[in-house]
């Protein structure tokens, strides 16, 4: 179902809840490049993550990859927006849904693992929304139902694939390796300076 599913283009929510939600409309990635236009330009975070509790109107992921983005170790997911006019039955036995506006919900249990394309909610302060014209259960992707564009793309941009947990790294290797660098140098100039002192000598 997903695997023609791609380039977000969304229409915006109406300005009044009780207004029809407006039609969801997705372009098709046909390539990595455009894959990889789009993450870029659309969307804020993306990762790959595992739901951390029972999902509800809100939800925490573990972050376990960020292809874009900071490093973070969780993210709030916010569902809060109704799935409008989707058929409950077409989702019985899946993972995640889709509503009619684009939204993406996901339905597995603690541990279900997710790609997920993510902009700030502009309904719940300090929440993402997903994208479900981006957004997939990595089980789709291993049992074949989704193109692996997406994971190409993610896996392709600048600085993609980083780990939470290795995040403050940069803070202890940065000084190492400066110290790396330096203890050569001050032998050097240490050699030079008794050298010299035994020249004049």
């Amino acid at each position: 179902m997903f695997a023609a599913l791609a380039v977000l283009a969304a229409a915006g929510m109406p300005a009044q809840s009780a207004a029809p939600v407006a039609a969801c409309t997705c372009g098709g990635w046909g390539s990595v490049d455009q894959a990889r236009e789009a993450l870029t330009n659309y969307f804020d975070f993306v990762i790959i993550g595992a739901i951390a509790d029972s999902p509800s109107s809100q939800v925490n992921i573990e972050v376990q990859t960020v292809f874009k983005g900071i490093l973070v170790q969780q993210i709030a997911l916010d569902q809060s927006t109704e799935l409008v006019g989707t058929d409950a039955p077409n989702y019985m036995g899946r993972v995640d849904a889709m509503g009619p506006d684009c939204s993406y919900t996901v339905l597995g249990e603690p541990g279900e693992r997710y790609f997920l394309t993510l902009t700030p909610s502009t309904r719940v302060p300090g929440t993402y929304s997903a994208s479900g014209c981006a957004s997939f259960a990595m089980r789709y992707i291993e049992n074949g139902e989704v193109s692996n564009v997406y994971l190409t793309a993610a896996r392709s941009l600048p600085g993609g694939g980083g780990r939470p947990e290795t995040s403050g790294d940069s803070d202890v290797s940065l000084p190492l390796a400066a110290a790396g660098l330096a203890l050569p140098i001050v032998f050097l100039l240490a050699a030079a300076f008794v050298w010299r002192r035994w020249w004049q000598a």
